[in-house]
């Protein structure tokens, strides 16, 4: 009976409108969901999980609504997925699926899913970025980019019994951390997406998540402090270099090498034809600034 039923968590923090986006999209998932556990966090965590549980009290005839405030004093995504985790154990659901809020899910999601004739243990999801023209794509284009992520949490089904628990210390990175203990399930091209479009509508605001991030995760012992001093490492070296072919060749060169450099990075993240829009031109002297500002966050953090 309960075979093909399966327990969502979304771990939510602020926004009523996202929410809302991601509750609809599960509304098309058939009847193949049994709990959505919203496990509701942040400062306001209290006055939320009411308001959440008033608003979307009509979608309990398509599926089971349950509101969880996340009893941790510093919440973080981690802990508030383990909290959905252990409510989730407790229920006869052999499977969970994670999504985040502000996101949607693909109308097959959860059906092609089933209906692969092997029956799966895990299924790593995919995500689509999909910002809209101006400030919004701009910020796409610095920090997720807008190609494809083809392993990520939200939109993964993971059966229970092999499903670990997440990192709760840091705010970041967490979700790099518990996708390694995975990597044999990865995907080597997106399959079956859910869709990101709530980006930051201001190039500040992302600039500031930007710098929070790189403050938090030098703070923390965790995998991915390595990951950004290394990245930090890598940077440096490589603007030493640029700046000892000045000096020993020609500026002209270290400049050409800068601006491949660049192009790189940006089509590795970004589909090619952003680059002859505005909103690319303009991402890549941003990119660039955000280099400095991670080695010096960096720097400071070893002083």
């Amino acid at each position: 009976m309960y075979e093909k039923y399966i327990d969502i968590i979304i771990p939510f923090a602020d926004s009523l409108k996202e929410l809302e986006v991601t509750i609809n999209s599960l509304l098309s998932q058939g009847g193949y969901i049994n709990n959505v556990f919203i496990i509701s966090s942040g400062i306001n965590k209290k006055e939320l999980k009411d308001k959440i549980a008033n608003k979307f009290s009509f979608h309990q005839k398509s599926f089971k609504l349950k509101v969880i405030e996340d009893p941790k004093s510093n919440n973080t995504p981690g802990s508030a997925r383990n909290e959905g985790i252990k409510n989730a154990s407790l229920t006869k659901s052999p499977y969970i699926g994670f999504i985040d809020s502000s996101m949607s899910v693909v109308d097959d999601w959860l059906s092609s899913f089933y209906a692969s004739k092997n029956k799966l243990k895990l299924r790593i999801g995919s995500t689509k970025y999909l910002p809209t023209p101006g400030q919004q794509l701009i910020s796409a284009l610095i920090s997720y980019g807008t190609k494809y992520s083809n392993n990520t949490v939200p939109g993964t089904i993971i059966k229970k019994d092999i499903c670990k628990f997440f990192p709760e210390s840091i705010r970041w990175g967490e979700d790099l951390i518990w996708m390694q203990n995975y990597k044999k399930y990865f995907n080597k091209r997106p399959t079956y997406s859910c869709q990101y479009t709530f980006f930051k509508k201001s190039i500040f605001e992302t600039y500031s998540k930007f710098i929070d991030q790189i403050n938090e995760v030098t703070k923390s012992k965790s995998q991915y402090r390595k990951i950004i001093y290394l990245q930090a490492l890598f940077i440096f070296n490589f603007y030493l270099f640029l700046i000892i072919i000045s000096n020993l060749f020609n500026y002209k060169l270290s400049i050409v090498i800068f601006f491949l450099y660049q192009i790189f990075r940006f089509i590795k993240k970004n589909n090619f034809i952003y680059f002859f829009k505005i909103e690319g031109l303009l991402s890549i002297p941003i990119i660039a600034s955000l280099d400095f500002i991670r080695i010096f966050l960096v720097i400071r953090s070893l002083i």
